[in-house]
């Protein structure tokens, strides 16, 4: 499946003699190939190097068409194959669902049901495109099929909200919506359609939006049970209008529409949150017991009940909780990060003679382990181990806890053999699963060029999979980078600066500035929202640049920032205040001083200390002793904050 990747985390893991020098990162995402114009002008001679058995037999069936055709089945199965084949990358399955089409389209004439066949293999092209982040090709593969004579189907509709969900944003999916009745698409008789569409806006935050395709369904009489009920319920939910969930109930309970757990579900959460609704909720809880149904762990945490007292509650009454109810129950105490109250429901599962673990237990649990700083990260493995003797396959999020915790005992050997062992298991890894490994290096307490060089081949493998980087990925890569960016003498006078925007490298630039300042200017050129500059983006950035003296590029990443309406740590603040004082900008630095007052940043005793620095280098007498007044009422603040900083420092030890 991960070709080629077996000697590649060998390789990752040698010792420095082994590895080229400076690999420099493909930061392009994986390649989008376009779709092209007409499903019968483009060949694909070759679409896969290694064919499968499949595929050789479907290249058989097409060399002797000519004597005996291919039925419709042949086409679909074909079809289906390719798109779940996990081996196949996405390049290949694009070409391969492409040389389908172009046979589907050549003998549609001839044999009039492949139509529909035509129609299915574009849906399923489309999806293959979207689960790769290219909407663009998909909408032209929509529009091609929606002009052609075999037109759309509602799978082919929901795909495309489906991707603009995942890709698009609010505009896009309301003219994709008026596109769709231009052409007489839009089917309103079909209630699912239009809950479809609710959930979509309801992603984008469209709550009139949401409302007016509604209040169409009620016109049409299409709200005739409880799925598009729940869908505003949800919808009111997020926006904090939880005296319209209630009216929905009611109308609900007028209406005489049954209601299930999971809408009752939706209904507690959301009164629960408003305490002027507390009598309301009580009403409805009621309501709900004298079903007689029985309660899962869902209505427990959507009453706000702590999970150990909810699975008290549950053996009271005796109703046996199931293995589902227990993952709700740690999954809920993980968010909250109340690892000590999620590990003592482990212990109660597995006590309970009923339950045997899935792997979703296992993941949650090792994810517990994982983040709590008081547990071994030997117990996540110990916890594998029981595992794997339970002949219980392990999933891409079990793996991804597993380097989680060789990244806490900074183990780069143990992570690669990992990676080898999720490709005998045919596990995929996802991009949580290589930030995790970049992780480790990212983290390790002395950074060397090997280990830039170690980052650069992940993640040119990472891209070869078809594995978009996301933001903490260029994050991780960067704090990587950063750690191998010389800062300048404290008494050095002459600052070195670079042009953050130009192209072509500069001498005087040192490699590894030049490197971060590539990778930082193709996360602001680029309008994907998973690879947008955050807070931490900036952050490392700003910080490498003003230690590093490159302080015209620092202020236009610190301009970035503000432009973009970031709030930076006072880390950031600090590092740019010291490299204009280094460039003997002290009023500038002063101007930094007063950007954190305005966004509210506290100060630290750093911050104290160069804005009294600039002060005195200004002769700014009262803002000096107004300053000295302030750090000396925020003494004990600063207090804290340097304890928590020397506690850190021991833990770290």
């Amino acid at each position: 499946m991960l070709g080629g990747t077996k000697s590649l985390w060998s390789l990752v893991s040698r010792t420095s003699k082994h590895l080229p020098r400076f690999v420099k990162p493909s930061i392009q995402p994986a390649r989008l190939y376009p779709v092209y114009r007409s499903f019968t002008t483009t060949a694909v001679d070759n679409p896969t190097q290694q064919p499968t058995d499949e595929w050789k037999i479907y290249c058989e069936k097409i060399e002797n068409a000519a004597t005996q055709p291919i039925n419709a089945q042949d086409y679909i199965d074909m079809c289906s194959s390719t798109q779940a084949d996990p081996s196949l990358t996405k390049s290949e399955k694009v070409k391969r669902l492409q040389h389908i089409l172009r046979h589907i389209h050549q003998h549609k004439e001839t044999q009039p049901e492949l139509n529909h066949v035509f129609r299915r293999a574009c849906n399923m092209l489309m999806y293959v495109y979207i689960s790769h982040g290219n909407l663009r090709s998909a909408r032209l593969v929509f529009d091609g099929l929606a002009d052609s004579n075999c037109s759309v189907n509602q799978i082919s509709i929901r795909t495309i909200i489906h991707g603009i969900q995942k890709h698009g944003n609010k505009t896009e999916l309301h003219q994709f919506i008026k596109s769709l009745e231009d052409k007489q698409l839009l089917s309103k008789k079909d209630a699912s359609f239009y809950v479809t569409i609710i959930y979509a806006l309801k992603q984008f935050g469209d709550v009139r939006g949401c409302q007016f395709y509604f209040s169409e369904m009620v016109k049409a009489g299409l709200d005739t049970d409880e799925t598009c009920y729940r869908a505003m319920m949800e919808v009111y939910r997020n926006a904090k209008r939880y005296d319209n969930v209630l009216e929905l109930y009611r109308t609900m309970k007028k209406k005489n529409i049954t209601i299930s757990l999971r809408t009752y579900g939706v209904i507690l959460s959301a009164l629960s949150r408003d305490k002027d609704l507390h009598a309301e909720l009580v009403q409805v809880y009621d309501e709900l017991k004298s079903t007689d149904a029985k309660l899962p762990a869902t209505i427990y945490i959507a009453m706000k009940w702590d999970p150990l007292q909810a699975l008290k509650d549950m053996k009271e009454k005796n109703q046996s909780p199931e293995i589902r109810d227990y993952n709700e129950f740690l999954a809920n105490y993980v968010r909250k990060n109340k690892f000590k109250e999620a590990l003592q429901v482990y212990h109660i599962m597995k006590q309970d003679e009923a339950i045997d673990m899935d792997v979703y237990s296992y993941g949650i649990v090792m994810d517990v382990l994982v983040k709590d700083l008081e547990q071994s990260p030997d117990s996540v493995f110990e916890l594998y181990k029981e595992m794997k003797d339970r002949d219980i396959k392990p999933d891409t999020v079990v793996y991804t806890s597993l380097l989680s915790a060789c990244n806490r005992s900074q183990d780069l050997e143990r992570a690669m053999s990992l990676l080898e062992e999720m490709e005998q298991y045919g596990t995929k890894p996802n991009e949580y699963t290589f930030n995790s490994v970049l992780s480790i290096l990212s983290t390790m307490e002395r950074t060397s060029a090997t280990d830039l060089d170690r980052a650069s081949l992940i993640w040119d493998k990472m891209t070869s999979l078809g594995i978009h980087p996301d933001t903490r990925t260029y994050n991780t890569y960067l704090s990587i980078i950063s750690k191998l960016i010389q800062p300048v003498s404290e008494t050095e006078e002459q600052v070195i600066d670079s042009t953050l925007w130009g192209e072509d490298e500069q001498e005087n630039v040192p490699r590894t500035v030049r490197e971060m300042l590539r990778l930082y200017r193709y996360m602001r050129r680029n309008h994907h929202h998973k690879i947008q500059p955050d807070f931490a983006t900036y952050t490392i950035v700003i910080n490498s640049l003003s230690a590093a003296g490159q302080l015209r590029s620092a202020l236009q990443v610190y301009s970035d920032a503000k432009m973009s309406r970031v709030t930076l740590p006072v880390s950031a603040y600090n590092e740019i205040m010291r490299a204009l004082q280094r460039g003997g900008k002290i009023s500038e630095a002063m101007n930094v001083w007063y950007d954190m007052k305005i966004e509210g940043v506290l100060p630290d005793t750093a911050t104290y200390e160069i804005v009294l620095e600039a002060c005195e280098q200004l002769g700014l007498a009262d803002t000096l002793t107004s300053i000295r007044n302030q750090r000396k009422a925020d003494f004990n603040r600063l207090l804290d904050l340097d304890t928590k900083k020397q506690n850190r420092m021991k833990n770290f030890k």
